[in-house]
């Protein structure tokens, strides 16, 4: 060689190994001695290999939901990477939908700043490693949704009372409490205190109620006194602030007389609110009439009226229309069972025998005569009373 420097050709060297290098010089005399020797080693830096994601997310859209819009995201680092780049973008995705894109982010983990991400939205996220040489390829993919849980808002507490104390007065000591629901709550807590009111004279404190309306129990409100009443709401996210507060007041304790009415398909469709708020507070649903023998004849609406006069806060019962004359007692009981049967328990009115006359199947129970009526009026009732324990009401026409 001639000149300085030399350049090792390519293929020579190897990485990772360890080399030591001299030289000698040469002239018409001959060559010199050995020079000095320097050794050194061969380290080849290259392009990163991309950080492997892990959380949050998930490699298949539209991912899990996340309850948070400040997630930490994790990642495996990445070898000989200096730094990393990381890409969240909202759905549809894509670079023309970026929403964050730090570029030197050390360390395996990075919280999402806030203010970034938003509620109720589809995310992708992906990252690079960098170092000297350049950046990687992009990392696998990661998708996730945002779907915060928040403190549900209060419930809107409807009746009984009024807003400005003392209230309306009330003829009974177990009234039923009705709400309009909150959106998100999974259940609420009621407070009844009595005057002066607040929380030192709180007398109904429930905590986990689901279902609205809500009747109090007995032995809570006492006669002649002042009553008031708000509510909570509650989901995984805590306590909604207090409700509206309903005032009342309690006199003559039970009502001298309580109406209610019968129903049966022949009233169709009915607005059992609208039977609550007109003062009812019971009432007898037809189940069946017959017996199990074809044609068997169950009341069409009696399902619906069981439930939505329940839920309308009335005190609901089941009747059987009875055709004596036709039919023996044990048969039309049984039949009565089937239908009714989940209904004749606590928190609804004892079962009903109607005893009347029906001109239009040629049914008048008195024909019978007062003997063979009674003694299949008792069969009657003493299936049913044996089968639910329950001592069942007669219902007649004068």
């Amino acid at each position: 060689e001639y000149e300085t420097p030399h350049a090792v050709p390519l293929g020579v060297l190897q990485d990772e190994k360890k080399y030591r290098w001299n030289m000698q010089a040469h002239n018409s005399a001959g060559w010199s001695n050995v020079s000095d020797t320097l050794y050194f080693q061969t380290n080849i830096i290259t392009v990163p290999e991309p950080p492997t994601l892990l959380s949050p997310g998930t490699e298949t859209e539209p991912g899990p939901e996340i309850d948070t819009l400040t997630p930490t995201l994790q990642w495996e680092e990445s070898a000989g990477a200096d730094y990393y780049a990381i890409a969240i973008s909202e759905y549809p995705y894509g670079s023309g939908n970026i929403v964050y894109n730090p570029q030197e982010i050390y360390g395996t983990f990075h919280p999402v700043p806030n203010s970034i991400l938003q509620d109720l939205k589809k995310y992708r996220w992906n990252m690079q490693a960098y170092n000297s040489i350049g950046w990687s390829n992009v990392s696998n993919t990661l998708y996730f949704q945002t779907n915060i849980v928040t403190v549900p808002n209060p419930p809107t507490v409807l009746s009984p009372g009024s807003e400005t104390e003392p209230g309306p007065e009330i003829e009974t000591l177990t009234p039923t409490l009705q709400w309009q629901e909150a959106a998100g709550a999974d259940y609420y807590a009621i407070a009844i205190s009595e005057y002066p009111y607040g929380s030192g004279n709180i007398v109904y404190n429930p905590q986990q109620v689901y279902d609205t309306p809500h009747p109090v129990p007995s032995g809570v409100l006492q006669d002649e006194k002042k009553y008031r009443w708000n509510m909570q709401a509650h989901n995984s996210a805590g306590w909604s602030d207090v409700s509206n507060t309903l005032y009342f007041q309690t006199n003559g304790g039970q009502p001298t007389q309580v109406e209610g009415i019968d129903v049966s398909s022949y009233q169709g469709d009915i607005d059992w609110s609208e039977v609550y708020n007109a003062g009812y507070r019971f009432a007898f649903a037809r189940a069946s009439w017959g017996n199990e023998i074809p044609p068997v004849y169950i009341d069409d609406y009696f399902e619906t009226n069981m439930q939505n006069g329940h839920a309308a806060g009335m005190l609901m019962g089941a009747y059987h229309f009875a055709y004596p004359e036709y039919t023996d007692p044990v048969s039309e009981a049984h039949h009565f069972l089937n239908v009714a049967g989940d209904y004749l328990i606590e928190g609804y009115l004892r079962p009903v025998l109607d005893l009347e006359d029906d001109p239009g199947f040629d049914s008048y129970p008195y024909r019978l005569g007062k003997e063979a009526l009674s003694n299949w009026v008792h069969e009657w009732m003493n299936t049913v009373k044996n089968e639910t324990g329950i001592e069942p009401i007669i219902y007649t026409s004068s």
